[in-house]
């Protein structure tokens, strides 16, 4: 824009002065995103996201809550809620012991279609 008259600089330091309050409002939102991503709780967050997006260890987390889930079910089935110490010891044993299973047969299945084809 030419500025010829007073009243067109005045317009032209008024969309300067209103450019920087929008860019310098842009920097400080920037920079508080910054500071909240370097926050080591948010760090660490991403980092597992970032882990458990591989589809290697998400299919072993998968594999990993189902064999956890079946063995926990398996617990309150045979054992169910007793204060009994000898059977919560029984209890958790039959819980790993359920839960490693499922896991290994789990990837036994996972396995079987590459041989099948």
């Amino acid at each position: 824009m030419n500025i010829k008259t007073e009243r067109d600089l005045k317009i032209v330091i008024q969309q300067l002065e209103a450019k920087k309050v929008c860019e310098w409002n842009l920097i400080k939102e920037e920079f508080l995103n910054l500071q909240e991503s370097l926050k080591p709780v948010n760090i660490v967050k991403n980092a597992f996201k970032e882990t458990v997006a591989l589809p290697e260890i998400k299919a072993g987390v998968l594999t990993n809550v189902i064999g956890l889930a079946t063995g926990f079910v398996a617990k309150k089935i045979v054992i169910g809620n007793t204060h009994n110490p000898i059977r919560k010891f029984l209890g958790a044993l039959l819980e790993r012991v359920v839960a490693g299973k499922v896991s290994r047969k789990i990837n036994g299945v996972k396995e079987i279609p590459d041989e099948v084809q």
